[in-house]
């Protein structure tokens, strides 16, 4: 996508699966997102582009899921075949064992990011990693999709981590305290490494104190991360 100087998704593909879509031919997509390079062996892509609005906590729904974007597989092949020379003979290797999902139920921290933490980056005491995802929203009742892109990173506070109401339990990753506009752009791998990081340093640092994690001192836990070269 870089070399056809696409930014995010690709425009001549999402053209043609937009009108495959209209036509019934796939119930909906997104992005799509074949990026080269984002498979190690040679001649390979990894796609993303199924989509399906559901509630993932209701199995039949989920199963509902399933069943539709595996459906909605062999049309996008055909799509990519006829839409560009790069993928006339592709073919499908491997799906996903399941469908992944965006949100589900949330989890309640001591501190919940926000959109004004994104855009707006207070300076907190207690910052554990930095992030710079774009706010990347899918719509789930379309093909659509919300991308508003960052022009300085945001501070992602240990407290978002930290169970309210559950003594002792740290979160990280996809499930740290975050409203819907933060998690768009929270919830992606570097941002769910850097979290787990902290996460793990936090419990090390509690249990070698015997201190009750809601308890623990941020600049202790920073100087732990820095100490491993983390971000901060």
């Amino acid at each position: 996508m870089a070399e056809d100087g696409v930014k995010y998704s690709h425009a001549a593909l999402h053209r043609e699966l937009a009108a495959a879509a209209e036509q019934g031919l796939l119930s909906r997509f997104g992005g799509p997102w074949a990026v080269w390079g984002s498979v190690i062996r040679d001649g390979q892509v990894s796609v993303n582009c199924t989509r399906y609005g559901g509630e993932v906590t209701d199995p039949v729904d989920f199963s509902q899921a399933e069943i539709a974007m595996r459906r909605d597989i062999q049309p996008i092949i055909q799509v990519f075949r006829s839409a560009h020379p790069a993928f006339a003979r592709c073919f499908l290797q491997e799906t996903a064992t399941t469908a992944g999902y965006r949100e589900s139920r949330e989890f309640n921290g001591d501190y919940r990011l926000t959109g004004d933490d994104v855009f707006d980056p207070p300076a907190f005491p207690d910052t554990i990693a930095w992030g710079a995802h774009p706010v990347d929203r899918h719509l789930p009742g379309s093909s659509g999709q919300q991308v508003q892109f960052l022009t300085k990173p945001y501070a992602i506070p240990y407290r978002c981590l930290v169970a309210q109401r559950c003594p002792n339990l740290l979160v990280a990753g996809a499930l740290a305290a975050a409203e819907p506009q933060a998690f768009a752009t929270l919830r992606v791998q570097a941002q769910c490494m850097a979290m787990g990081q902290a996460a793990g340093t936090a419990a090390a640092l509690c249990a070698g104190t015997s201190t009750p994690t809601c308890q623990l001192d941020p600049g202790a836990l920073r100087t732990a991360l820095l100490a491993q070269k983390a971000i901060l």
